[in-house]
């Protein structure tokens, strides 16, 4: 049986340092969990780079399968996949404390296709390193200080943060100076808000930009905002209102609004919208930082 062997950007320097992951991906035969030999000395490169220039990097990994077969079977050959690469991984040296998740995600539907030879391409594996920030606070250029007019949003002092962690406290002021610059009826990006792959969970990883969000609705009781959803990318269906790609985008928005409501935020002063892909940054994604700058949750100052 013949595999086809993936291609890993991360090993070719395609893409540029300010992304957020580098991408590789394993590519698998009909039925077939396991690498290859071929599949094997790429992973041997991977797992090599993770103990050199990638050291100590947290990981992702992502099994798939085509559209040949059933849903259950493919759901699980899709997490053996998943396992089989982290398992090569693993025996190469990478401690298991870096893998954030080693996940199936199933048969990746095409509507239309039938051909018995399946998709090559849904075959596979991806592994998704997460780049680590190299910034350090003595790079920062110094602050130019300005006579600017004092906002009720400007970064003066924030009320009752004083036990906070540090990251909490920066999504706050990051918030606050947004808030303070953006006009009624404009929108801002939500930063640092993280989801698990095709679905509306929330990642754990996301709780400083909730918890900073939830802090400024608390404090400033005139603010009410719009949570608008946003999706990628170029191979799912996400303009058409109904389709589940399109619902994802309202899913997601519709999990912050109910953050902010179940913490005692007066619904009125909020409200959710899905756009699907209707609104890109990038009309066509060429990597990782252009998807991950489509997939994107705004807020929209509706008053203030």
């Amino acid at each position: 049986m013949r595999y086809i062997l993936g291609f890993c950007l991360l090993l070719s320097g395609y893409l540029s340092p300010a992304q957020v992951f580098d991408t590789c991906y394993i590519h698998f035969g009909i039925g077939v969990h396991t690498p290859d030999k071929a599949a094997a000395a790429v992973l041997q490169q991977v797992a090599d780079s993770l103990s050199g220039p990638f050291a100590g990097n947290k990981i992702l990994i992502y099994g798939y399968a085509d559209y040949l077969g059933s849903q259950v079977p493919n759901k699980t050959l899709s997490q053996q996949r998943a396992d089989a690469v982290a398992a090569f991984l693993k025996r190469s040296g990478v401690s298991a404390d870096r893998f954030l998740v080693v996940k199936g995600l199933g048969r990746q539907e095409e509507k239309g296709i039938a051909d018995e030879v399946g998709n090559a391409g849904n075959r596979k594996a991806m592994i998704l390193i997460a780049r680590r920030r190299s910034f350090r606070a003595s790079d920062a250029p110094p602050r130019r200080l300005q006579e600017m007019p004092v906002s009720r949003y400007a970064v003066q002092y924030i009320p009752g943060t004083d036990t906070l962690r540090p990251e909490t406290r920066e999504n706050m002021e990051y918030l606050l100076s947004r808030i303070d610059h953006t006009p009624e009826d404009s929108a801002f990006v939500l930063e640092h808000i993280y989801f698990e792959l095709h679905k509306d969970v929330i990642l754990p990883k996301s709780i400083h930009a909730m918890q900073g969000l939830l802090l400024i609705m608390q404090h400033y009781p005139d603010l009410k905002i719009v949570i608008e959803g946003h999706i990628c990318c170029n191979e799912i269906d996400g303009n058409t209102p109904g389709t589940p790609a399109y619902q994802l985008s309202v899913l997601r928005a519709k999990r912050i609004y109910t953050y902010l409501v179940s913490n005692h935020i007066a619904a009125d002063r909020l409200h959710y919208k899905g756009f699907g892909r209707t609104r890109p940054v990038f009309a066509e994604e060429k990597d990782i930082a252009e998807m991950e700058a489509n997939r994107r949750v705004e807020i929209r100052i509706r008053s203030k």
